[in-house]
């Protein structure tokens, strides 16, 4: 009797690790892109979420959306056992791109948190500014700043670039990333008033843009003919929620996005994926 029960605990424990090993490979072959930087743009609805690692595994959350489906999606591109993110950034204070950060910081440990410098009287503001001064080193972006990880992607933070901005929206961190001398720009909620700020400032910087996130959810307020002449995006990203009640993308914005030869990729279809390879390729798939 002992040895039998003794032969179903090593069995036992054999299957058990089996079953770890094949999850783990699973995740391995299927997600972990070792030697490539990937972003990932996550379908959340009516908000904003990004994911991106480098080859060398530092990871940033930009973003989560309003509620918790951030959770799921960060589940498909992170190991079950990976329960750290290095570096997440808030681009304003409106809830249908933080309020999903709560259930993040619940579930994650977040070495560094960025945020704009504005203050806001609201329970979700409130929440997460509470997680953020007690669980991570918290940056403040009020000028321009950059940083470089041990991968050498270059993390730029362009915006806000002058004080006291009034409006919630125009205070969003806008995030430039250089890496294989391709080039993404994540523009949070700017209007054009601001993308014409950026193009003034940063003039050269901006040309040529490989992905683009489009402000403000294709909005009628953002995507300016003549920020999106100068940055030329080869892929542009908008983030919305279908049947929403705000008429995003707007048709004005697609028009001058197509008129512009850009690829026009919508969250609403699913996760979308870019792949930067050692070889300098970029690919997609959604």
């Amino acid at each position: 009797m002992t040895k039998t029960i003794n032969f179903y605990k090593i069995f036992s424990i054999i299957i058990g690790f089996l079953i770890i090993y094949f999850f783990y490979n699973l995740y391995d072959s299927n997600q972990n892109t070792k030697g490539e930087f990937k972003i990932v743009f996550f379908d959340v609805g009516q908000g904003d979420s990004i994911f991106i690692e480098d080859e060398k595994g530092f990871q940033i959350l930009i973003d989560g959306g309003k509620g918790n489906k951030v959770l799921s999606e960060l589940s498909k591109v992170m190991p079950f056992y990976d329960r750290s993110i290095d570096m997440v950034i808030a681009t304003h204070w409106d809830a249908d791109h933080i309020g999903g950060l709560i259930p993040v910081f619940d579930r994650y440990d977040i070495k560094v948190a960025v945020t704009n410098n504005q203050k806001r009287d609201t329970n979700t503001y409130n929440e997460l500014l509470k997680r953020i001064k007690k669980e991570a080193h918290h940056l403040i972006i009020d000028k321009p700043q950059k940083i470089t990880t041990q991968a050498g992607t270059e993390i730029e933070f362009l915006w806000p670039a002058v004080e006291n901005i009034q409006d919630s929206n125009n205070a969003s961190v806008v995030t430039y990333i250089k890496k294989y001398d391709k080039e993404i720009l994540l523009t949070g909620d700017i209007s054009k008033e601001v993308e014409n700020l950026l193009t003034d400032i940063y003039n050269e910087k901006l040309k040529d843009i490989e992905i683009l996130k489009v402000a403000h959810h294709g909005s009628k307020t953002s995507s300016g003919e003549g920020f999106i002449k100068h940055i030329t995006p080869e892929y542009s990203i908008i983030n919305y929620g279908k049947k929403n009640n705000y008429g995003h993308p707007h048709q004005s914005t697609i028009e001058t996005l197509r008129e512009h030869q850009s690829e026009i990729i919508l969250t609403p279809n699913g996760q979308i994926k870019f792949v930067f390879d050692t070889k300098e390729d970029l690919t997609y798939i959604q």
